[in-house]
């Protein structure tokens, strides 16, 4: 079972995401406020800024799994942005 915690840049992005991922068998939705214990934790947002950055900073720092999985999906980012968030882990930048 692969637990995941949904941060997203709004309510309705995230719920939406939420109401998606429910549905998948093998995968348990962990409430944001629990992301430090999740396997997986899906950022969502439309634009990438500082606060993008530092949260995903943030998230690294305070994870207690080892094998953290950060996956960042973004309508736009720019290459200074995707060169710096390389050292925080992410799995994957769509």
């Amino acid at each position: 079972m692969i637990s995941i915690a949904i941060l997203a840049s709004d309510p309705v992005t995230g719920e939406g995401a939420a109401s998606c991922l429910q549905r998948q068998r093998g995968m348990t939705l962990l409430p944001q406020k629990e992301h430090e214990r999740a396997d997986v934790v899906l950022m969502l947002t439309m634009d990438v800024a500082e606060e993008t950055m530092l949260l995903m900073e943030a998230v690294a720092a305070r994870s207690v799994n080892r094998v953290l999985g950060i996956v960042l999906v973004t309508g736009s980012i720019a290459e200074r942005q995707v060169v710096r968030a390389v050292q925080f882990g992410p799995r994957s930048v769509i």
